[in-house]
Parts: C-alpha cells; structure tokens; sequence
C-alpha cells in the first residue's frame, strides 16, 4: 500500500495519497520502528525510480517531501517517546538478538524465495522457536519454493512492460539489503560496510533485523509474476489460458505446505 501510494502521489500530486501514506503509517507504525522503516524501503525505491523517469523532477521530490512531512506528524507521539526510552530507559539492544545470530541465515537463496528471518531456523532444548517452520525447510519444498522467482524472472526477459525497471529495482534493492553482512565472518566489502554501520554506530543498532525488508522483494516477486502470467494470457488460447492459470496457482499452493 505505501509503494502504491507513493507512485499516485507523484503520478497526481496534491496531498491525498501523502495522506493515506500517513494514514497507513499511523495504523502500522509504533510496533516495531525497525520493521517500519525496513518497508519504507519500498516507497524510497519508487521515488528514486520515478526520479530517473521524470523531467519534473520537483514533482517527485514534492510528492516525497509531503509523504515525509504527513508520516512524521503522525508518528512524533512514539517517536518522542522511544527517544526517552533508549535515553533513559533498558539499553534493550544488549539483551536481544546480534547481527551475527540474525545473518546467520540471511543467504541471498534464502531472502529471495521470501524466508531468511533467523527467527524462523531458531532452536532450542525443546525443538524450533516455531513448528511450522519444518514445513517450509523440507527437501521438496525447498527446489519449488525457487520456481516463483524463476518465473518472474523469466517475465523480465520476456515481457516488455512500462514499470517494469520498478519491481526489478524493488526485488534487487529489497535483496541487497536483507543479505547484508552474511556470512558474518566472511563478509563481501558491501557486507563489511553494513556490519561495521550496524555494530558499531549506537542508532544504527536498531536496524539488525534488516531482514524485515523481505515484504519489499516479495512485492516485487510477486507483481512480476503476475506480469508474466497476465502476457501468457493475452498470447494463448483458451486451453492455454487455463492450463497457464492452474500451473502458476499450483506452484503457488505448493509453496504454501501446512
């Protein structure tokens, strides 16, 4: 919803869709500061890609300064208050999860099929953090769970489509970003980059988590793979049509094993 706001903020201008983009912040923020700013990524990206496309380019830094502006008014109320908290209150940061337990599964193979949350492969005496994570990392689930994101990569060297450079960027950008320092102990200059940010400059520590930026390449994932099928659609038959629509909704299905 934010990624789609932000694009009819430029697209229409005026403050409507900078008000629903606060709207939404408003009813999803305060939870988790981290997990909103990781989906902000999305938004960021449609700005930037709509920048490069624009010869007003004040448009889109309008569109841009609004969004910030409304969203920051909405969320002051927490924002103030989480900056008493980590002033005065428990350094919470020393007592919860490090970088090095969260890249631990941050693979690229991993953040790309739509996983890599180090929360999901925990374990303790007693079994997994959760249950029905087993599912999801069983050997025939692992090879189908890929074929959506191999489809909607043969959708971008099939299809030609206006906003196609948005969702690549959005699936691209959203995969660099979760990757970040994995492995830890070996990571690539981008990787030992991020680690020392993150490690090392006190605020920064907050944003560990970073995979929680993985809605971000799913959003991409997903609208690619339905570009792919919609071109299927209008090339083929009826019989094609419906053969095309059962294949891509079973390996769907088939990524969802509970």
């Amino acid at each position: 919803w934010l990624a789609a706001f932000t694009w009819r903020a430029v697209r229409d201008g005026g403050w409507r869709w900078p008000a629903w983009f606060a709207i939404v912040v408003a009813l999803v923020g305060t939870v988790n500061a981290t997990a909103l700013v990781c989906v902000l990524v999305g938004p960021i990206v449609v700005l930037a890609v709509e920048l490069s496309r624009e010869r007003d380019r004040a448009r889109v830094l309008t569109a841009g300064l609004r969004i910030a502006a409304l969203s920051i008014a909405v969320s002051l109320w927490w924002m103030i208050a989480l900056a008493i908290e980590s002033r005065y209150g428990l350094d919470v940061l020393n007592f919860t999860e490090s970088l090095e337990t969260v890249t631990l599964a941050s693979s690229a193979p991993e953040v790309v099929r739509g996983l890599g949350y180090w929360f999901f492969y925990g374990r303790d005496a007693d079994g997994p953090y959760l249950e029905a994570a087993r599912s999801y990392l069983a050997t025939w689930v692992l090879p189908v769970s890929f074929v959506p994101v191999l489809l909607a990569a043969l959708a971008v060297l099939v299809v030609r489509w206006r906003h196609r450079t948005l969702f690549v960027a959005l699936l691209v950008t959203g995969t660099v970003i979760a990757v970040g320092a994995h492995p830890y102990d070996d990571p690539s200059p981008y990787g030992s980059l991020f680690k020392t940010v993150l490690e090392q400059v006190g605020p920064a520590r907050a944003l560990r988590s970073i995979t929680r930026v993985t809605p971000v390449i799913v959003l991409g994932t997903a609208v690619l793979l339905g570009v792919g099928v919609t071109a299927a659609f209008a090339s083929s038959r009826r019989l094609g049509r419906v053969v095309a629509a059962a294949a891509v909704l079973a390996v769907v299905l088939s990524n969802l094993p509970l």
